[in-house]
């Protein structure tokens, strides 16, 4: 729920930015003009409805977007499990209406200059950073958890206690997902059940959880090819200095075989997950029960 209203305040901000600024620029553009002619009208609508088109297909297909990354909310976290992913493309759809057909009408008599381009451009980039990393449904404070479960064919990590859900994240994995890791730098996160036994306050990483990788099953596996299965594999955060990049590092895999989540999320398992808690990591899994299982 939190996740929901911080998005709306989100959108309600850059709607009122994006309104108070064509305000100003059209302040400044009709101060020489005393009488508005009925060609400056037809083209405010115009504008206005062009503006509010592009407006609502833009942030409609942002939150659409970002719904796909993150994917539905469990049904177990949230027994409204189709209402809020629609309100999200619903309040994002119409404040997109609503300041693209302000701003049609706003910059009727304002010509497209280079340094409004820029503006805009920068406004947009800013708008994205900003949106992907907004932190969905923080974990609160002093809440731990007794295991962990991913599922990689939906990019999955669950955090459960008990038989309970706590949270759900959605990850990244290796480069090369399909599959088991059998061998070193083979870009495969393992399968199989391990224990967070350690963990790195300092690394390449934001934070990292070491994942007891490779356990007797792989290293027989390897073993029996002839090859080292590796090792080094972390649940962890965004590359250091790139943290910015937030929710959107979940567009595709790409670590080395570890999982990744964005740097407020290992925060909070960092918080929640002690050591020696065991981890489950499972190819593919259809049934609410088996995330829960053991």
């Amino acid at each position: 729920m939190f996740g929901v209203i911080s998005e709306m305040f989100f959108y309600s901000c850059v709607a009122i930015i994006l309104i108070t600024y064509s305000a100003y620029l059209t302040y400044r553009a009709f101060k020489t003009e005393h009488s508005i002619s009925s060609v400056t009208i037809k083209k405010a609508v115009i504008r206005a409805i062009v503006g509010g088109a592009l407006g609502f297909a833009i942030a409609a297909s942002i939150q659409w977007f970002d719904n796909y990354l993150t994917d539905f909310v469990e049904e177990k976290l949230n027994p409204y499990i189709m209402i809020f992913p629609m309100l999200r493309i619903l309040f994002a759809s119409f404040i997109g209406l609503v300041a693209g057909s302000f701003i049609g009408i706003m910059t009727t008599n304002l010509k497209l200059t280079k340094k409004r381009l820029i503006i805009c451009a920068t406004f947009c980039a800013v708008f994205v950073l900003l949106y992907f990393n907004i932190h969905e449904n923080p974990l609160p404070a002093g809440i731990q958890a007794d295991r962990i479960f991913v599922n990689k064919s939906d990019r999955n990590l669950y955090l459960i206690k008990g038989e309970k859900i706590l949270k759900r994240y959605r990850v990244s994995l290796g480069r090369m997902p399909e599959g088991r890791k059998i061998q070193q730098n083979d870009n495969k996160t393992p399968e199989g059940l391990y224990i967070i036994d350690f963990r790195r306050s300092k690394s390449a990483f934001h934070l990292a959880l070491h994942i007891s990788y490779p356990n007797d099953s792989d290293i027989a596996n390897a073993t029996a090819i002839g090859v080292s299965p590796g090792g080094d594999i972390m649940i962890h955060g965004i590359k250091n200095g790139l943290g910015w990049i937030g929710r959107a590092h979940r567009l595709f895999d790409w670590t080395r075989g570890c999982i990744a989540v964005t740097n407020a999320e290992i925060e909070e398992l960092w918080r929640a997950v002690p050591d020696g808690s065991p981890i489950k990591i499972v190819p593919e899994i259809k049934s609410e029960e088996g995330k829960c299982s053991r």
